[in-house]
């Protein structure tokens, strides 16, 4: 985004909103939908996913009555996003409702034998799914659709609960990384609602909100006790990481440089280096949440895609097994190159060369966006007839392919 420009930071931020505008507006008029419902937290995410559906039901000539907005307090909702969703929502003129989760979960704990002072992955994740069930019954029952508030960043480090708040009908954020979220909100408090004072100082009290899923009880004080940023690490890092790794197509070492560069002062190196390489770890790990998104807008200046990281979380084809590994990992079976290049599909052209270095050791390498796949024998082990084979196979990939190959060191990193 533009910085010290405030002319062409609005300009963006406006050319931004009207593509979220724009896509969900086209996708109602094409399903032939006059009702969408959205899960409104009180959240950053949530408030950005009901900002544009406001605007495109304006554009299209729906009443905002339309929208069926629906807030689920939970045992982690705390007073200041309760009071932020509910102000919101009556202020923008919405179907709003509110629904208690709490009777449903503790049903669920009972039946599955969960204890509710045990705070762990399934305490949580009970909340989110339920909550999902709630939207997309409700738009069922309303003929309308569930409208997707999850981000970009949230989908890059999979921090969504799969089929719960990670699912919905169409995704309106998908492609906007989480900073710009913020950014986007802000610009529109000021320029696109700024004529109602109340609405506008609920927008920026929201942009003020620590990010927080809100799914462990609140502090003493009715305080959010459970910070995002403190659990994976700053969004400011990892949305500087995300655009470099794709936009970019820079491999971490050089991430980590610019990234000290950037927030000299700010991150020391041991810092910056352990988000970093939470980023790599989630993001591969995390891929299966990845593979089976809902349809959103993509937008860049030039092909029409959002956000600056040029990117769209549906599009990283990289299969649920593809993986980091340290050097030191043992090798495996040349067979998984093609295993791993299969599963790397558009829009990362991988383009596959074969580097020889006689007597010593032989890699093959994808080389893609920030991307690197190969596999292999260990050190001083031949390579077997089937590998060379194998790797003849892949001539068709191949510029040139050498046939005088000693050993295949085995590779599958992010860089």
């Amino acid at each position: 985004m533009p910085q010290g420009d405030p002319e062409a930071l609005s300009a963006r931020c406006r050319e931004i909103l009207s593509s979220q505008v724009a896509g969900l507006g086209s996708r109602l008029e094409h399903i032939r939908c006059r009702k969408a419902v959205i899960g409104v937290s009180g959240g950053l995410d949530s408030t950005l996913a009901l900002l544009v559906a406001v605007l495109a039901f304006d554009e299209l000539g729906l009443p905002r009555r339309n929208i069926v907005t629906v807030t689920m307090p939970g045992f982690g909702t705390s007073g200041r996003t309760h009071d932020n969703s509910t102000r919101l929502m009556e202020l923008l003129g919405t179907d709003f409702r509110e629904i208690s989760i709490l009777p449903a979960v503790r049903q669920h704990f009972a039946d599955i034998g969960q204890d509710e002072n045990v705070h762990d992955l399934t305490y949580e994740n009970s909340q989110a799914r339920e909550r999902t069930q709630l939207l997309m019954d409700i738009a069922g029952k309303e003929g309308g659709i569930v409208v997707g508030t999850g981000d970009l960043s949230e989908l890059a480090l999979g921090w969504c609960t799969y089929n719960g708040d990670h699912m919905s009908m169409y995704g309106v954020n998908v492609s906007v990384p989480k900073t710009l979220v913020r950014t986007l909100v802000v610009w529109a408090a000021n320029n696109r609602f700024g004529d109602t004072p109340e609405l506008r100082d609920v927008l920026l009290d929201i942009a003020d909100t620590p990010i927080s899923p809100e799914l462990v009880p609140a502090a003493d004080d009715g305080s959010i006790a459970q910070k995002t940023e403190d659990l994976v690490g700053p969004y400011e890092l990892h949305d500087f990481f995300l655009y470099n790794f794709f936009r970019c197509g820079y491999n971490p070492r050089k991430i980590l440089f610019l990234a000290l560069k950037a927030f000299a002062g700010r991150y020391d190196e041991e810092t910056v280096s352990h988000w970093l390489s939470t980023f790599m770890k989630r993001f591969f790990a995390q891929q299966f949440k990845r593979s089976c998104l809902p349809d959103g807008p993509r937008w860049d200046r030039c092909r029409c895609r959002l956000a600056a990281t040029g990117a769209c979380p549906r599009t990283w084809k990289l299969g649920g097994n593809c993986r980091l590994l340290r050097r030191d990992c043992p090798a495996a079976g040349f067979s998984q190159v093609l295993a791993c290049y299969g599963a790397i599909s558009a829009p990362f052209p991988v383009r596959l060369s074969v580097v020889i270095r006689f007597r010593e050791r032989a890699a093959v390498v994808a080389r893609g966006h920030g991307f690197a796949v190969g596999a292999g024998a260990a050190d001083g082990e031949q390579v077997s007839a089937a590998a060379l084979v194998e790797m003849r196979r892949l001539q068709e990939h191949v510029g040139t392919l050498a046939d005088r190959t000693d050993h295949v060191v085995y590779l599958l990193r992010a860089f």
